[in-house]
């Protein structure tokens, strides 16, 4: 195919990775198309559902660039006088990891859902995002555990509909002066119970803090979120104790669960988990991060 602006996308799943890449060149037959006051061609990636600036970049003849982090984003290129010429938006079902297209493809089918999403951070990333945005979530509740992250939650979602937001440590059980782990550099995205788990991201660049927690199914019943049809956990390392300590005898079992693999310690037993209480498992085997459980029983 010939391009005067070659955009190449490269899919999660394609390259087995937990994230779109983008390489955008500038041919050097685009001076014919353009003038010479055109140039640099300016390149914006912006997050796609909030209007922040994520990188930019100046773009010339017989040039090119890359970016590696295309999840949630959209792509804009003007030219130096301002006009646009290519806009280019990021897509689940197209460019997506395993978790992300399947829950949005289940929220398709499943319309006005609702859901919990823990360890939500900002909430400009995670499967539940493009769904939220898109009108197909009815209910939501989004918890995080840090200050500074849920600080920007509250900026991005305080005039959205249907949201309750949280900021809570979420445990097995609610318990007095929990030792967190949080990184002093950063946005808050590996910040843990889990002490080596920072470590292994941040170095000395963490502190620990003491916080109360609120046990998984406390917080579900509290909050008005014991029918949820779907839960969405990304706790950095804790995920499996989370789901194993859910008490069904007090919450619904939700339709759909996602989570994250990549620090799981007893997949196995995990596993046998999920098939006792109903669900089937879909693992990511493509790079992505989330695995989903569908409960067909």
């Amino acid at each position: 195919m010939e391009q005067i602006i070659k955009l190449q996308v490269n899919s999660s799943q394609q390259i087995k990775t937990d994230s779109a890449t983008l390489r955008i060149e500038c041919t050097d037959e685009a001076p014919l198309f353009f003038n010479t006051d055109d140039f640099p061609l300016q390149l914006e990636i912006k997050d796609k559902w909030f209007d922040t600036q994520r990188w930019t970049w100046e773009l010339f003849p017989n040039c090119f660039t890359e970016y590696f982090f295309f999840e949630n984003k959209e792509l804009i290129i003007r030219t130096a006088s301002g006009k646009e010429v290519l806009r280019y938006k990021w897509d689940p079902d197209i460019h997506g990891t395993t978790s992300q297209n399947l829950f949005d493809m289940w929220t398709k089918m499943n319309p006005n859902s609702k859901g919990v999403a823990i360890g939500s951070n900002d909430g400009t990333t995670g499967e539940w995002v493009e769904a939220y945005h898109s009108g197909r979530i009815g209910r939501l509740m989004l918890v995080e555990a840090s200050e500074e992250p849920f600080q920007r939650l509250v900026a991005n979602y305080e005039t959205k509909p249907n949201i309750l937001m949280i900021n809570a440590l979420v445990t097995q059980y609610s318990t007095k002066d929990v030792p967190f782990f949080e990184g002093t550099i950063g946005n808050g995205v590996t910040n843990s119970l889990i002490q080596g788990f920072v470590n292994a991201y941040m170095g000395d660049d963490m502190k620990e803090v003491k916080k109360d927690s609120i046990g998984i199914n406390d917080l579900l019943e509290q909050s008005g979120f014991t029918d949820l049809d779907w839960l969405h956990i990304d706790t950095e390392g804790v995920d499996e104790l989370l789901l194993k300590s859910l008490n069904f005898n007090k919450i619904q079992k939700p339709k759909m669960i996602v989570y994250e693999h990549k620090h799981i310690q007893k997949p196995f037993e995990l596993k046998k988990w999920f098939i006792k209480n109903g669900y089937a498992l879909i693992e990511d085997r493509f790079g992505g991060t989330g695995n989903v459980a569908i409960l067909i029983d």
